[in-house]
């Protein structure tokens, strides 16, 4: 059995991103599971594809890609990815595009919902003291379009050289502490620490790997 944990790269003027650290901080084993990682650009288009590439390398059975919600105060595992990407001008990727109500995939399904045991992964991470909840909506932005193309390809027909996991998700980590201290007159936003973060994380791919052996996957 084999896990892959994806994080992004920093966008919108941040030094760094608060899902990269915590990823970056898991052990390299899971519940006796290989822990691989990769790092998305903040692109939307190439984050997909660069998602999905990793699968393809690492043929993995759970797929657990995660994202940076600043002002967050605690974890959220995502149920739903719509087939939609929509973001103000002033807030483009780091491509520097900016789609308005644009379709991910034109014909295909609306929405997809996560394929992790998403109330198991919240519980497992509020029993490791981990702030956590379940979440309803990941967002318009890059996180979602990766979280609809890992479910999609789950979903849908995948050709020779091509894999598709067991489980399939997303997880948005809090800001850390360090980029909260940055707003200068402003009440500092909720934020959580990086090893808290993978902390909860190690608990959500724990509780994934559990139901595989199950069997209730």
């Amino acid at each position: 059995m084999r896990v892959l944990v994806t994080a992004f790269e920093p966008f919108g003027g941040q030094e760094d991103n608060a899902s990269r650290l915590a990823v970056g901080a898991l052990p390299a084993t899971v519940a006796g599971v290989p822990v691989e990682r990769a790092v998305l650009p903040c692109v939307f288009g190439a984050a997909a594809e660069a998602a999905l590439a990793a699968v393809d390398s690492v043929r993995p059975d759970v797929v657990l890609a995660c994202g940076e919600h600043r002002g967050a105060a605690g974890i959220a595992v995502e149920r739903v990815a719509l087939n939609l990407a929509s973001t103000p001008p002033d807030r483009p990727d780091n491509g520097g595009s900016a789609p308005e109500e644009r379709p991910l995939v034109p014909g295909a399904p609306g929405s997809l919902c996560a394929t992790v045991p998403v109330a198991d992964c919240v519980r497992a991470a509020q029993a490791a003291g981990v702030p956590a909840h379940l979440s309803c909506s990941a967002g318009l932005y890059v996180c979602n379009s990766v979280m609809y193309a890992l479910l999609l390809r789950q979903h849908g027909p995948h050709g020779p050289g091509t894999a598709a996991p067991a489980m399939a998700g997303f997880v948005h980590v809090p800001g850390t502490p360090a980029q909260a201290s940055r707003g200068i007159l402003a009440e500092p936003l909720p934020s959580m620490d990086t090893a808290l973060s993978a902390r909860g994380l190690e608990a959500v791919v724990a509780a994934c790997v559990g139901v595989l052996r199950q069997g209730r996957a």
